[in-house]
């Protein structure tokens, strides 16, 4: 009877382990609405590698124009925290671009929005006060927007322009967060990420004109666009809440 017994304890054992651990885990969400930039340059460009090339590409495009500045970045954070010193989730965010227009780019505008899984590492010095370190994997587009003159047949025309930017940052970001409750937290961090350009297109559409796009999967004899790196930085404030409190 007792070694049937040992066999029913250890049969139940991993049971318990998995429902003490998820018992002990706790939830976590954080919002970090923070200032930073990503360049003042355009990461997709103009870089032909063949035989096409346009007689007159875009300041932005071909990067001699430099117009973007830093701006609002938004980002959240749903996570679990498995134990004091690690917790592990998804993020997502927003980022603007300040961005300074002329005659020749009406209504400028740069945003990008990221998504992706991070891991977050605590150093709990003392009570009140925890010191992390955050390490992560994100997709980013990246989009600029102007209406701009391009010439045609028919002369020159005003159209809507965008030039996109796919790319994977790896965002690294140290903190420190205050306890003002058991479950409420909140202090200041910093982030930098670098972004890794896998794709992007410039393209010119509307004004009468038929759609035009120039994109990096073109056959490399007609390729004229390259998605380039860029960083991104930002120095940010964090309001995180914890439930049940760790």
């Amino acid at each position: 009877m007792s070694a049937l017994r040992t066999l029913s304890i250890l049969a139940a054992l991993p049971v318990v382990l998995v429902a003490s651990a998820a018992s002990a885990a706790s939830f976590e969400v954080t919002l970090r609405p923070a200032y930073g930039g990503a360049g003042d340059a355009s990461p997709t460009v103009y870089e032909p590698s063949g035989l096409v090339k346009l007689t007159d590409p875009d300041a932005l495009y071909n990067q001699t124009l430099k117009p973007y500045g830093a701006g609002l970045n938004l980002q959240a954070y749903l996570g679990v925290r498995v134990s004091s010193w690690v917790s592990v989730g998804f993020m997502g965010g927003w980022r603007s671009n300040s961005a300074t227009s002329d005659q020749a780019h009406d209504g400028l505008a740069r945003s990008a929005l990221m998504a992706g899984p991070y891991l977050r590492v605590y150093v709990p010095i003392v009570p009140v006060i925890e010191p992390w370190l955050g390490l992560g994997v994100s997709y980013v587009h990246d989009l600029q927007t102007w209406k701009g003159s391009v010439a045609t047949t028919a002369g020159p025309r005003v159209v809507d322009q965008t030039l996109e930017h796919h790319g994977v940052a790896v965002p690294i970001t140290v903190g420190a967060d205050y306890k003002i409750l058991p479950m409420l937290a909140a202090g200041l961090s910093f982030q930098y990420a670098p972004v890794f350009g896998v794709g992007g297109c410039y393209k010119a559409e509307g004004g009468g004109i038929a759609s035009t796009s120039f994109c990096t999967d073109e056959a490399a004899d007609k390729k004229i666009t390259a998605s380039k790196g860029y960083g991104m930085w930002s120095l940010g404030l964090n309001l995180r809440l914890t439930v049940p409190p760790t």
